[in-house]
């Protein structure tokens, strides 16, 4: 993991200050050689201002340096991301996999054939096919199961027709490991009915309405940027909602849950909530107003 700026400056620092002969040319004959690294650093922050050349020459390496640390960082998560995705049988592979099925392609002497060689489809034409654009696998042990969903036009996941639903589920029997029992995961969204108490600035909004629109609008947004199955975090929603300009204060009062064809849950206390479906559509909201 990448160091800090702080933290590499710091260790550049005790290295400094830890050299003989630096510290003879320095004329330093007060250094304690025993002192720990906390000590060392003290010592040097004692005899070098921050605006000193040796501290401005020391964050300028130093920031260099955990550049390139943090650009290690970033290329091996990128290779491991390409490898979980290209690793036939990994979870990332099958949702890579699914996103590649193409609708009303056919399967051909009962295989599926995605050569297109002998095929006149541009590009446009095989995006518009591949109408699943959200997947995400998950491991149940013995079993795979896939929450897919295509866009509804507006950017958001609705989920396949049944006619789509059966192909794609021909699909992937398919082109999976042999053994490996697959369900696709299919669903309305989880529907999310949110109460939430707020304090609000009426310097910024002249009528509740506004706030009420304000906070819909603001957990919406925190909605579209939660990923594919990924967590809803409350606190992440809260967060949301100060961050618009005239609410001081916002908590939950109260928040439910509800997978199709289910009855509600009450997700108020709870840290996190994965939604059955992979995504989350805001059902209903309550908005108390506090002074």
């Amino acid at each position: 993991m990448a160091r800090t700026i702080k933290e590499i400056a710091e260790e550049i620092k005790v290295a400094f200050i830890s050299n003989e002969t630096l510290r003879t040319a320095y004329g330093f004959d007060d250094y304690d050689e025993n002192g720990d690294e906390a000590t060392q650093l003290d010592y040097y922050e004692s005899k070098f201002s921050k605006v000193s050349v040796e501290s401005c020459l020391i964050y300028a390496i130093a920031t260099c340096m955990a550049t390139m640390e943090h650009l290690m960082d970033w290329f091996k998560s990128d290779v491991q991301q390409v490898v979980d995705n290209e690793r036939y049988g990994h979870l990332g592979w099958y949702a890579k996999k699914m996103k590649e099925f193409r609708f009303g392609q056919g399967f051909p002497d009962g295989e599926v054939n995605y050569d297109d060689t002998y095929n006149d489809w541009t590009e446009e034409d095989i995006e518009n096919m591949q109408i699943i654009k959200y997947a995400s696998a998950i491991d149940n042990g013995r079993s795979v199961s896939i929450k897919i969903a295509k866009d509804d036009g507006n950017g958001a996941p609705t989920p396949l027709e049944v006619y789509e639903l059966a192909e794609a589920e021909t699909y992937i029997d398919m082109i999976k490991p042999a053994g490996i029992p697959i369900t696709l995961i299919n669903e309305a969204a989880d529907e999310l009915d949110v109460s939430v108490k707020v304090v609000y600035n009426p310097l910024v909004f002249e009528t509740e309405t506004a706030v009420e629109n304000a906070v819909e609008t603001a957990i919406k947004k925190y909605l579209n940027n939660v990923e594919f199955n990924g967590k809803f975090v409350a606190m992440t929603m809260i967060d949301y909602l100060q961050e618009v300009e005239g609410i001081k204060i916002a908590q939950v009062n109260h928040m439910e849950a509800t997978r199709a064809g289910f009855s509600a849950v009450d997700i108020t206390g709870q840290t996190s909530y994965i939604p059955s479906s992979g995504y989350l559509h805001l059902n209903s909201l309550e908005v108390i107003i506090e002074d």
